[in-house]
């Protein structure tokens, strides 16, 4: 919630919300929101995200108790005698009003939002290095944490409700950030916290059901890219993955100027793959007449479009690609994706987080021996907030996704997938430790935890040598 000790100017919500209905008042000036009846304090708002009458009668009746004097719903509640600002979508409206209450940063930040479903991550953590090689200083949100310029807080960005992400913002102008990044998640109701919130560029990544493995229904399109679309500032762009022909064909029906990023030299920038090894390839990414190798550690195909995305957002911004080109290179590792782990084993090992069969598909692709062998060593997430039939569903479809693309599969606790996994390793082999399952939002472990866990083990019990494996 966000608090009076806000140093902005209270907000008059008939201004802001001109299509509201006022009943028992004229207007109502906001200086404090609360959304939770108990934490209210005297002077809030109260924003009623109740959706039964019995229960948001009995919402508004505690916050008017402890000093709540107006409440913002979707309808007249009967039986409570309050000032009510009425409008037809509360969550909207409370995501406009903290924008707002917070002074409305992003109208002088440089926002750059990164949406779809897979790759989000690695590209907005791609984009902050670009800026930064240009002079920006960049806070990001994302599902590693979130940084405004000064502080990291480990939150996943899922987690930033309306009034977080406005605080963020906030926080980051505060502290001097000319730009930020967001990264967006692909469920639509989580684009309703983004009303109030202008961007100067948005990323599509690209439209994968990660439960079946399958492009986005056109349901989920329907809701998803207009939210977006409307969130673009006048004169912003998308940046988009033409590879993926119905998102491209999509973003340039929207009528909003895209930039289109893929390995067709077609695009206004290109990118190919001349070398792959452990733990490196070499890209090639060409804008018109320019052309720049980039040499990159993050393993895996899928680094290519990451990579353009980045490169586009950074000429979008008025950067040039020799200079994004160095700012993408210092990005040696994001912890957690495909993170190769090298302790003087003779052995490729990467440490991944696998939210989806498909995303563990697109691992073990990418990694794949020309002559050892495919290991991969699965774990649940501990933590995962689905039941126990869910949780034994969900692993049998990555086990099946292990099993299909490597040639040696081991599971079970993660200590001992460790200890299984590189006992089975030899020369040349390819090994993947995988997290498989979404996180549990509410107890979040320390992504690095997972390759500490991993080091420590390499370092007392496997002999260190030269690694000899190669994937392509």
């Amino acid at each position: 919630m966000i608090r009076s000790s806000a140093t902005f100017s209270p907000v008059a919500l008939r201004a802001l919300l001109p299509e509201a209905q006022f009943l028992r008042c004229d207007d109502v000036t906001v200086r404090s929101v609360s959304v939770d009846e108990r934490a209210c304090c005297e002077g809030d708002l109260y924003v009623c995200l109740e959706s039964h009458q019995t229960e948001q009668r009995s919402a508004l009746l505690t916050a008017r108790s402890r000093g709540a004097v107006a409440a913002l719903t979707d309808g007249p509640i009967d039986g409570v005698d309050m000032p009510m600002c009425v409008v037809a979508d509360v969550a909207r409206a409370y995501a406009v009003l903290c924008q707002h209450l917070m002074g409305d940063p992003s109208s002088r930040l440089k926002l750059i939002g990164v949406a779809g479903s897979l790759g989000k991550t690695n590209t907005a953590m791609l984009i902050t290095a670009a800026l930064d090689a240009h002079g920006c200083n960049t806070a990001v949100a994302s599902s590693l944490g979130v940084y405004d310029g000064a502080a990291r807080r480990d939150v996943d960005v899922r987690m930033l409700g309306p009034s977080g992400l406005a605080r963020w913002l906030a926080e980051s102008e505060a502290v001097g950030c000319s730009h930020a990044v967001l990264e967006i998640p692909a469920d639509p109701r989580w684009c309703d916290r983004l009303a109030g919130v202008h961007f100067d560029a948005v990323c599509l990544t690209n439209m994968i059901d990660d439960e079946r493995c399958e492009p986005w229904s056109d349901q989920h399109v329907a809701e998803w890219l207009p939210q977006l679309v409307e969130s673009l500032a006048p004169e912003a762009a998308l940046v988009v993955n033409a590879d993926d022909e119905r998102l491209w064909r999509m973003a340039d029906e929207s009528g909003r100027p895209a930039l289109a990023v893929g390995s067709d030299e077609d695009v206004q920038l290109a990118g190919t793959v001349l070398e792959t090894h452990v733990g490196e390839q070499t890209l090639l990414l060409s804008a018109g007449n320019t052309s720049m190798p980039l040499r990159t550690s993050l393993a895996g195909r899928f680094q290519l479009l990451n990579q353009l995305l980045a490169a586009g957002t950074a000429l979008l911004a008025g950067g040039d690609l020799t200079t994004a080109v160095r700012g993408l290179e210092t990005v040696r590792i994001v912890p957690g994706r495909l993170e190769p782990i090298s302790c003087g084993q003779a052995f490729a090992l990467f440490v991944d987080t696998a939210p989806a069969p498909v995303a563990l598909r697109y691992a073990l692709e990418s990694i794949r021996p020309t002559g050892g062998r495919l290991i991969c060593g699965l774990a649940p997430r501990s933590g995962a907030s689905a039941s126990p039939s869910q949780e034994n569903r969900r692993m049998r479809q990555f086990l099946a996704t292990a099993e299909a693309e490597s040639d040696v599969v081991v599971a079970g606790e993660f200590a001992s997938v460790i200890a299984q996994t590189l006992s089975l390793a030899e020369p040349g082999d390819s090994v993947l430790l995988s997290r498989c399952g979404r996180a549990d939002l509410t107890s979040r472990v320390g992504i690095g935890d997972d390759s500490g866990q991993v080091r420590e083990y390499l370092y007392t019990h496997v002999s260190r040598d030269e690694p000899a494996a190669t994937w392509t």
